[in-house]
């Protein structure tokens, strides 16, 4: 889960991290007229939407005053970053940095371990990037990692990069992050260290032994959708195109990715990412019906694909729950072209034709996603 960078900071905030002070607004602030021309700035206005893991430089905002800061929050609140809400803005004191650089825990997808990296102002995007390392899980060997491939920074930024490392190596690991992510680190001119810019992902299912990451989420729920939606029907959900016209539902197998990859590589268009295990969706049948609300909320949707691999569930009862939660669903009216395989996948097929004769059951991938082509217009590449 994406924290929100408000959120971030917070967290961090309160362990002693130094952050540039800042306030969460919802709604465009008011001002009395004697305070529109009042110049407290400059602040930086940073728009805040779940799951968007980087705030796009053209969408952060410069404000002097109480006017402008207005004025940017009403241009940002309700709007869409690559298609995620905008449902808050972070008004943040602006500061001028003697020099930046910039430093990353992330849990490494291929050699166990902490993959850190570290880089000089100008140098994470050029000069080869930035200088990396895998270092043990322990925040010793992490803050150890660190030294070595800081120590060809100038001073004062090796000093400061490993002050900041010896400070967010224990929290990473306290909060059982996947990643921590600080750019810039803004050095002053006093040779201290501010985290400018945070991006911090946590582990969803370590979530329950940490009750203030929860208390964090219900208190703010229409800021983490995704995640309350996770702990409370199970689905992971992700709108991956705005104008995309097919959507997906997959249970079983974690391949819900997998399948839009696939999707895309074949020239369709899938509009989300939608998945559950199996047992999830059979013992909180809920959670189908959320399903099934969130696809049909999709105005430009033309067919949905539903896709269920299972080696020993039975399909029917699956099916079945499918079949209860569409006649609740009545929005969901475009066509629907199933994807069944494992045991009784054809009387699954034909339990829910009996609720809604249009479906079409397929065996294959490919013949799906050719009869998905036809009902979208898209082209389909040769398999």
């Amino acid at each position: 889960m994406i924290v929100l960078e408000h959120d971030a900071k917070e967290l961090l905030a309160v362990q002693g991290v130094p952050v540039p002070g800042g306030i969460q607004l919802t709604q465009v602030p008011k001002y009395d007229l004697e305070q529109e021309s009042e110049k407290a700035g400059p602040w930086l206005i940073k728009p805040q939407a779940e799951s968007l893991d980087r705030i796009p430089l053209a969408d952060i905002a410069v404000a002097a005053t109480r006017k402008e800061i207005a004025d940017e929050c009403g241009k940002l609140l309700g709007t869409q970053i690559n298609g995620h809400r905008v449902n808050s803005v972070r008004v943040e004191r602006q500061i001028l940095s003697h020099t930046n650089a910039f430093l990353s825990f992330s849990c490494d997808p291929i050699v166990p371990g902490v993959r850190v990296a570290v880089a000089a102002d100008g140098n994470r995007h050029g000069n080869g990037g930035p200088s990396q390392e895998v270092a043990a899980p322990d925040p010793t060997a992490v803050v150890a990692c660190v030294g070595r491939l800081a120590a060809d920074l100038p001073e004062p930024l090796r000093d400061a990069v490993i002050a900041a490392a010896t400070q967010l190596a224990p929290l990473y690991f306290g909060y059982e992050a996947l990643q921590i992510e600080i750019d810039p680190l803004v050095v002053l001119p006093d040779n201290s260290w501010v985290a400018g810019d945070v991006m911090m992902i946590i582990d969803e299912s370590a979530l329950f032994r940490h009750p203030e990451l929860i208390s964090m989420i219900e208190r703010r729920d229409f800021a983490y959708d995704a995640a309350r939606r996770k702990r409370t029907f199970g689905l992971d959900y992700l709108v991956l195109d705005p104008k995309g016209d097919i959507g997906t539902l997959t249970a079983g197998q974690g391949l819900g990715a997998l399948l839009v990859d696939d999707m895309r590589q074949q020239g369709l268009n899938p509009y989300n990412y939608l998945e559950a295990d199996t047992a999830t969706l059979i013992d909180t049948p809920a959670s189908i019906v959320e399903a099934f609300r969130l696809l049909s909320e999709a105005d430009a949707l033309k067919a949905v694909l539903i896709t269920a691999l299972e080696d020993e569930s039975d399909l029917t009862e699956l099916a079945g729950l499918f079949a209860q939660s569409l006649a609740q669903t009545p929005n969901l009216t475009c066509p629907i072209v199933l994807r069944l395989t494992g045991p009784n996948a054809e009387p699954a097929g034909a339990l829910l034709r009996n609720v809604r004769p249009d479906i079409e059951l397929h065996a294959s991938a490919e013949s799906a996603f050719v009869r998905l082509s036809e009902l979208t217009g898209s082209k389909v590449a040769q398999c």
